[in-house]
């Protein structure tokens, strides 16, 4: 069964009205024989690693999103995820 990995980021944030996008890139480890790989992603409040970081959308800490990435067979890599 494929699994999926994703990058993670480290940058300064910006505060509103200035912003800084946040690439993620989600890979697989295997689309061979499955065709295709469809993941759906959604952001949530309070899911930092650091709790003392949690961030929220009523703070304007993040722009919430969400989405399907469609992993093609033959391919690891999906359109980047992106984040403010």
């Amino acid at each position: 069964m494929p699994s999926l990995s994703i990058t993670n980021v480290s940058l300064a944030e910006g505060n509103p009205p200035n912003t800084t996008n946040f690439v993620f890139t989600v890979s697989l480890s295997s689309s061979q024989g499955q065709t295709p790989v469809i993941v759906q992603f959604a952001t949530a409040d309070g899911s930092s690693a650091i709790p003392a970081n949690n961030a929220t959308v009523a703070d304007n800490d993040y722009t919430p999103t969400s989405g399907t990435l469609t992993f093609n067979s033959g391919y690891a890599f999906a359109n980047p995820l992106r984040s403010r």
